[in-house]
């Protein structure tokens, strides 16, 4: 992965990478992959690096970078209070628990992929004396760990071990960098979503900084929430929106789509369409899906002992505008327009005509054969009367 080909390996070449070219890599795990990649082409007895990083996440304890000879890198997060491990690629997919026997060893039960590095062969080369462990204390305080694993039985020899101590400080300090970048995207992903993160990193932060797009929207909103907020306690009632808010919210990333705003027990859903046109009925079908699945996944929530009502859901395809709205020192990334109002009425008649899931005549045209028309309404703010759609 180096661009250069091997290189003489001395304590001042791999410094004057890692303050160099480096610098240039965004994401940690390139740095770690490459730096691993060219010790080991310089002759350090390598079969396996992790580093294990901080972070600042409302979910996640902790980030583990892993690298071994001849495959990609791998970034599997902790959770807070878990014994999970969860693949940064599928966050919501295949999961590797992290349990303890009742010896005290390190030991994994795993369903669906594994990491590139188990827990357990950590904790062998630690028993063997084939593993170096290095720590990082980042200017926040947090302290980080790097664990070096050799693939000699007897271990790193001492040149190899002088060696990775020598680089640790220009690494740690590269690792902070890249740490800070990433962390910022984490958390402003957790709070923005994705999306209007990205923008918001890439420096679309100038109130009034909107576009137009195409979207398939979707509004859900929780049945019999006042009765809720009624009945629990304020933390069991905390827990319980949470539990619908996974329910729904999982469905939506899985389908591609856009949590785009909490709005007290509501969630607005955006499907966006940048360019092509002719995505346009297939981005409608996913929704539709998307909405379907959510229904069925929330009718599942525990509710504390209080009937579980379920969720409904709007869907309306149609053009909104997209960005920085706000006041001169407080703004909020979100969607305005017609359509945005259209889909909030579309909500609020879910209970009227007893539907979970109502669509406009916009997006169903572009989901042929699902839908049905089931009333004409009279929608607040709207001249004309609406035709409402359901499932078939």
């Amino acid at each position: 992965m180096y661009a250069n080909g091997p290189v003489k390996l001395t304590r001042d070449t791999i410094l004057e990478w890692l303050l160099g070219p480096a610098r240039q890599l965004h994401n940690s795990g390139d740095v770690w992959s490459c730096l691993c990649e060219r010790l080991l082409a310089g002759g350090v007895s390598l079969s396996g690096a992790v580093f294990r990083n901080h972070a600042v996440h409302p979910i996640f304890a902790h980030a583990y970078f892993m690298w071994a000879p001849g495959k990609p890198w791998e970034l599997w997060y902790a959770p807070h209070h878990s014994g999970e491990l969860i693949s940064d690629n599928q966050l919501f997919g295949h999961r590797c628990k992290i349990g303890r026997s009742r010896a005290g060893s390190i030991s994994r039960r795993a369903s669906g992929k594994s990491p590139l590095i188990a827990m357990q062969d950590i904790a062998d080369a630690k028993e063997t004396r084939k593993h170096l462990c290095v720590e990082f204390t980042f200017s926040d305080g947090y302290r980080n760990t790097s664990t070096w694993i050799s693939a000699r039985d007897s271990g790193f020899i001492d040149d190899e071990e002088q060696l990775i101590r020598d680089i640790s400080p220009a690494l740690s300090l590269l690792l902070e960098l890249n740490n800070m970048r990433r962390r910022h995207g984490l958390v402003l992903s957790s709070y923005v979503g994705t999306e209007p993160a990205r923008l918001i990193i890439d420096g679309r932060i100038k109130r009034g900084d909107v576009s137009e797009i195409k979207a398939a929207m979707l509004l859900f909103d929780i049945r019999g929430f006042t009765k809720l907020s009624d009945t629990l306690p304020s933390e069991e009632l905390v827990s319980v929106l949470n539990r619908y808010f996974d329910a729904i919210c999982h469905p939506v990333e899985e389908a591609g789509g856009e949590v785009l705003k909490f709005i007290g027990d509501a969630i607005l859903v955006v499907f966006p369409i940048h360019h092509n046109s002719e995505l346009d009925s297939e981005t409608c079908q996913k929704a539709l899906q998307c909405a379907q699945k959510a229904l069925r996944s929330a009718m599942l929530v525990d509710t504390g002992g209080v009937d579980n009502n379920g969720v409904v859901a709007a869907l309306h395809f149609g053009k909104v505008v997209f960005g920085n709205i706000g006041a001169a020192d407080r703004l909020d990334f979100t969607i305005i327009g017609k359509d945005v109002n259209l889909l909030s009425r579309l909500e609020q008649k879910c209970k009227e005509y007893d539907q979970d899931i109502l669509a406009s005549a916009q997006f169903s045209a572009l989901v042929p054969g699902h839908m049905q028309e089931i009333a004409k309404a009279e929608l607040r703010g709207i001249k004309q009367p609406v035709a409402l759609y359901a499932p078939r």
